[in-house]
């Protein structure tokens, strides 16, 4: 009955909530574990130190988006006003693309792009995410990749344009519709995760009113990932969060 799949669909979102709350709380032992872990590792062991510091900015990713899921089922937001390059340059940085061999970067951020209203660090994880995916798809190729980031805004400065572009092997027809499905793994071309990556991306950015897309370049070849997101204006700021920012 509809009453009865009310109720199912009522206890699912509690459960839901439960289960993110959990998770916002769980990085903290495990984070302070990789760090001790790091330290008694003796200093010839660079491969699993890199691979160890590296888990921890996705548990650190993971945790931070399990508290904007949190907020976000109560009715809370953690925005601010942001510097959209500021977000991207962290990006970069944390990626260490600049410092990988096989690979270039190019980087064409606009000047004077006016503020954006979100989660800084969430995108900063966010575009990591985006920039990660590509240099996994460029690893294995014999050619050197280049990876190219670009922020722009359109004519009227109402919505900002951010692209995170790589020279990989693309991605097969058969997987460009399942991209945006959570616990689907592309079987050809490119390196996944834990099938999460661009699902979880498209939530947060459709949070802030944004939108993402991602295209294969067949000609060239590589993949173009596109976040659209709107300027900042009293328009799209919720009233208690206008409220707060006047306040600083």
């Amino acid at each position: 009955t509809a009453e009865s799949a009310l109720n199912k669909l009522e206890i699912m979102n509690q459960l839901g909530s439960f289960l993110v709350h959990r998770m916002s709380h769980l990085p903290t032992g495990v984070i302070g574990s990789i760090d001790k872990f790091v330290k008694q590792l003796p200093k010839d062991e660079e491969k699993f130190r890199t691979q160890a510091l590296e888990l921890k900015q996705w548990i650190v990713y993971l945790g931070r988006l399990a508290d904007e899921l949190d907020a976000m089922a109560r009715g809370i937001s953690r925005a601010d006003s942001v510097e959209v390059n500021d977000c991207l340059k962290s990006a970069l940085n944390k990626s260490n693309a600049e410092r990988l061999s096989g690979i270039s970067v190019e980087c064409n951020l606009s000047d004077g792009l006016p503020l954006i209203w979100v989660p800084k660090e969430l995108f900063t994880d966010l575009f990591f995410s985006l920039i990660s995916n590509s240099l996994r798809a460029m690893k294995k190729m014999k050619k050197k990749g280049v990876l190219t980031v670009l922020s722009r805004a359109d004519s009227d400065r109402r919505w900002l344009e951010l692209e995170i572009r790589d020279t990989g092997p693309g991605i097969p027809p058969e997987d460009q519709q399942h991209l945006f499905q959570p616990l689907y793994f592309q079987k050809k071309s490119r390196e996944t995760g834990m099938g999460f990556g661009l699902w979880l991306c498209k939530l947060i950015v459709e949070r802030f009113q944004g939108e993402i897309d991602i295209e294969s370049l067949p000609k060239i070849k590589g993949v173009r990932a596109i976040v659209r997101i709107q300027a900042m204006s009293g328009t799209n700021l919720p009233k208690s969060d206008h409220a707060n920012s006047t306040r600083r």
